[in-house]
């Protein structure tokens, strides 16, 4: 896979680079992406671009649940991967019938009839199979530039689940009609686990990306800190159902 430093480099004969977009136009009319259906090449391309310019990739890889998803994260963008045809077509109607959000698909095949399908099924802009990064990187970076983002919804930062509420804008966190108070480091635990909703995290993944620490991985402070969490947020700490306990493997956020 192409990394991110050749993109800038990559032009043909005859060609120009295509303006350069900034981090703020994107992440500002984008900060959260939703990636639904299989990961890829062209998928984990994407999700590199777009991390890089601060958005916040979210994930969904299995279709039932796309809608309960796409209510609890409101993401400004999705990306559609799926493999089968009519598996993307009903992807696309399942988001646009969820909300007025920019979509873009990854094609599975070079035909017309599947791009004008997806097209008709509510995509913005579609990708056939063999797109050099660089294509991938300018649709995705045109988007801002045609306002979809505007014209569909403006950018929210309130992400709910239920009775809980969490302000990403003003990092703050809410049960019902009070606010929580979480100290920095567990806002930043709910936040990870927030952004990584539905996949089973490691110990080892979540000491990483919330403590970011090079010491070895204390089990124990994240258990501590994954208690803490759930006596505020849970309503029956015995029986989480925010905050999962998977066996053998560690923690997921699956409200």
């Amino acid at each position: 896979m192409q990394s991110m430093n050749d993109l800038g480099r990559e032009s043909g004969a005859g060609q120009t680079n295509s303006p350069a977009v900034s981090s703020d136009s994107i992440s500002q009319v984008y900060p959260r992406a939703l990636f639904a259906g299989q990961s890829t090449d062209r998928t984990a391309t994407l999700r590199e671009f777009l991390e890089e310019r601060n958005c916040t990739v979210l994930h969904c890889v299995h279709r039932a649940e796309l809608a309960r998803r796409m209510r609890a994260l409101s993401p400004h963008l999705v990306v559609i991967s799926e493999p089968v045809l009519l598996d993307l077509l009903d992807t696309c109607r399942m988001v646009r019938t969820a909300a007025r959000v920019p979509i873009l698909v990854l094609g599975q095949t070079k035909t017309e009839d599947e791009e004008v399908l997806c097209l008709e099924y509510g995509a913005d802009t579609y990708l056939a199979p063999g797109a050099s990064p660089r294509r991938l990187h300018a649709h995705a970076a045109a988007l801002p530039q045609r306002g979809l983002g505007q014209v569909y919804a403006k950018a929210e930062t309130l992400l709910v689940f239920g009775e809980v509420r969490v302000d990403l804008q003003r990092q703050r966190v809410y049960r019902g009609d009070h606010e929580v108070d979480l100290p920095p480091k567990e806002y930043a635990l709910l936040r990870f686990l927030v952004e990584h909703v539905g996949q089973a995290l490691s110990r080892q993944a979540l000491w990483e990306g919330v403590w970011q620490s090079s010491l070895a991985l204390d089990r124990r402070t994240v258990d501590v800190h994954i208690h803490w969490l759930r006596e505020k947020l849970e309503v029956d700490v015995g029986n989480p159902k925010l905050i999962r306990t998977v066996r053998r493997v560690g923690y997921c956020f699956d409200p």
